[in-house]
């Protein structure tokens, strides 16, 4: 049987279809995340589909021109999307369509180079041989369903450390409360407390998000974007939005006031997201990793929810290397190091 390919753009409901039917997939992917994110990038979304013997593979992508120039390059949305597919290896034939329709579809458009950060719980092999596929660090995810194999259930508190337990009954004991905010009341202090955290650690322009903008995430997918407060009487202290689709919950956008920073309240935001999860039947809560993927403070601390267990990893592709040379700023650096990539968007980053 011959392999089809099929374009979508957002607002083409065949986009989620093609995701359902490529197996199981977090917000990360859907059409309704990619419209937010392309308005805020100046890009097109794009999905490309290809299918084999009734099995697919769907692979999220934004396409943005490359200033004062006639070319693209291809990037993926903040957060954790990549292809979708069916567990386990690829046939040698699906794998093999899927990457000569994704060459086509980049190389029509004229494409220079193409990245995409990976789904750290959704991995395969769509991409191997195709560019390279590097490891940036590992994540924290909590289980919450499951047994133990003395039968007790599973209910995600199994990885936390002493130091995170004897935090929250500090926290309760000064009079901390979490809260789940489903009516996104919560979303001017979550707004300020999340702009606080940015400037605080010096985050670059591009994870700079407004209430507009979080207002937005939560109105275009109604249920699949939270709110999750901690207040001390009246005051909000800490908060974090988490996207929750297919089982996953994502722990996103958050952070915590400068003066709460010595109780660390965001520790009892989590527990909170946790419990909610649990109530709810979702699968995974997903913390990440550290800023950039390091092994940093912020990795250390969600690490006190649970040990690490996934890679992080992250797909770069040249696929003009004349242009992409062309491009890079002569420095006398290597365009091709492990380093930004791409090299030509490094300026000023």
């Amino acid at each position: 049987m011959s392999a089809s390919l099929r374009l979508f753009e957002t607002d083409d409901p065949g986009w989620d279809e093609a995701l359902a039917r490529a197996g199981r997939h977090d917000f990360f992917h859907t059409a309704a995340y990619h419209e937010v994110a392309a308005r805020r990038d100046d890009s097109t979304a794009l999905l490309v589909a290809v299918e084999h013997d009734g099995v697919q593979v769907a692979f999220p992508l934004l396409v943005r021109p490359i200033p004062g120039t006639s070319l693209r390059d291809v990037t993926s949305v903040y957060g954790y999307p990549g292809p979708v597919g069916p567990s386990g290896p690829l046939t040698a034939e699906l794998r093999a369509a899927f990457q000569q329709g994704l060459e086509t579809v980049l190389r029509d458009r004229g494409v220079v180079s193409a990245f995409s950060r990976l789904h750290p719980l959704l991995s395969h092999d769509a991409l191997s041989g195709l560019g390279k596929v590097r490891d940036e660090g590992q994540t924290i995810a909590l289980t919450l369903c499951g047994h133990r194999e003395d039968g007790d259930p599973v209910d995600g508190t199994e990885g936390y450390s002493r130091g995170c337990r004897r935090t929250l009954r500090r926290l309760a004991g000064h009079g901390f409360v979490g809260q789940h905010d489903p009516e996104l009341r919560y979303l001017p202090e979550l707004t300020a407390i999340y702009q606080e955290t940015m400037r605080r650690s010096g985050a670059s322009t591009e994870y700079w998000y407004d209430e507009a903008d979080f207002r937005a995430l939560a109105t275009t997918m109604p249920g699949s974007v939270q709110l999750f407060v901690v207040r001390l009487g009246d005051d909000v202290m800490a908060a974090s939005l988490a996207t929750v689709h297919g089982g996953f919950v994502q722990d996103y956008l958050g952070g915590t006031r400068s003066e709460a920073l010595s109780f660390s309240p965001d520790r009892l935001v989590v527990d909170t997201e946790r419990r909610w999860a649990l109530k709810t039947g979702q699968r995974t809560l997903h913390l990440g990793g550290g800023r950039g993927a390091r092994a940093d403070s912020l990795f250390s601390y969600k690490s006190g929810f649970a040990p690490p267990a996934q890679t992080f990893q992250t797909w770069r592709w040249i696929l003009d290397r004349d242009a992409y040379h062309r491009l890079s700023p002569p420095d006398g650096a290597d365009p091709e190091s492990d380093q930004f990539f791409p090299a030509y968007r490094a300026v000023g980053h």
